[in-house]
């Protein structure tokens, strides 16, 4: 059976997202104003330039199917820089 959480994180409004992933419990919160380090996404190579992700906003989307509720959770976000100055804010 697929996973029933999903967590997509996005570095733009239009754009593909970041980084997927999925899991069969529920994914801690989030919330906006956090910092992501993307070191751990597989397809990013946003640690190379050394950011952060800031959380913007959050999206969830609920569904059934096959009798099953999933849960999405979209996560948009803005590069910042990895410095002591955006982790006080």
């Amino acid at each position: 059976m697929k996973p029933k959480y999903m967590l997509e994180i996005y570095t733009s409004a239009g754009g593909d997202a970041e980084a997927t992933f999925e899991s069969d419990t529920p994914f801690m919160n989030i919330n906006i104003g956090d910092l992501l380090h993307p070191a751990f996404f597989e397809t990013s190579d946003l640690d190379k330039q050394k950011k952060l992700l800031r959380v913007l906003r959050l999206e969830h989307i609920i569904w059934k199917t096959q009798n099953i509720v999933k849960h999405k959770i979209c996560v948009y976000t803005k590069l910042v820089e990895n410095n002591e100055n955006e982790r006080e804010k």
